[in-house]
């Protein structure tokens, strides 16, 4: 193949950036549509509550309604957040664990296989770190997709965090399905992320059969 034809040839890495960016364009159109007849439901769900005996049947399948519609507009909104928020640079003491406890809730309703366990073990003392809450979110749902996309069926992702130095490690280890093909220019957009927080990113040191991401991010003064 000639030097030109190579040219040609579309960087995986890039497709799979340009994919995410269109998808969280249509995310933020998707929020917008559903918004809008989940606030309709709400409303005449809490309207023909009014109406009916309390403790009846029909009480309790709006109440089932109404309790579904809410968890659905709590999720549209975190979706909402995710998506239209933007990526801010300023740093401030932000608690890694309630950011991480975010990002996990977030997956787990969203994505996660329900064939993947999660354990989570924050060793770090409630620690906060100088960071854009933000962008420290976003690090950890890029390593939360990664894990998940790399683990087996019945497979588990550790997270563990500790107060080492002057800095909190974040641990993400997870075992990978043999033959997965990582795409490397997704790690520099991650690095590049964690140095926003004023961190570094770390391949950290897993046994064989697994994948490791360290974010190592300085404590707050």
């Amino acid at each position: 193949m000639s030097e030109a034809a190579d040219l040609r040839q579309p960087d995986d890495g890039l497709l799979e950036l340009g994919q995410l960016a269109l998808v969280g364009r249509l995310a933020r159109g998707i929020v917008h549509e559903l918004s809008n007849p989940l606030f309709v439901v709400l409303a005449l769900a809490e309207l023909m509550a009014r109406g009916v005996e309390p403790g009846s049947q029909e009480a309790d399948r709006l109440a089932q309604m109404h309790e579904s519609g809410s968890e659905l507009r709590q999720l549209v909104g975190a979706l909402d957040d995710l998506a239209r928020a933007p990526l801010d640079t300023e740093r401030e003491p932000v608690a890694v664990a309630d950011v991480l406890v975010e990002a996990i809730a977030l997956i787990r309703r969203v994505t996660l296989r329900k064939d993947i366990d999660v354990v989570e073990r924050y060793d770090d003392g409630g620690a906060c770190v100088a960071a854009s809450r933000s962008a420290l979110r976003l690090a950890a749902l890029c390593v939360l997709v990664e894990a998940q996309e790399q683990t087996p069926e019945g497979g588990r992702i550790e997270l563990v965090t500790q107060r080492v130095g002057a800095d909190v490690r974040v641990c993400v280890r997870w075992q990978a399905r043999p033959g997965v093909v990582r795409v490397a220019v997704l790690d520099g957009v991650l690095a590049g992320i964690v140095a926003g927080c004023a961190g570094t990113l770390e391949p950290g040191d897993a046994p064989v059969g697994c994948c490791e991401r360290v974010l190592a991010l300085p404590l707050a003064g």
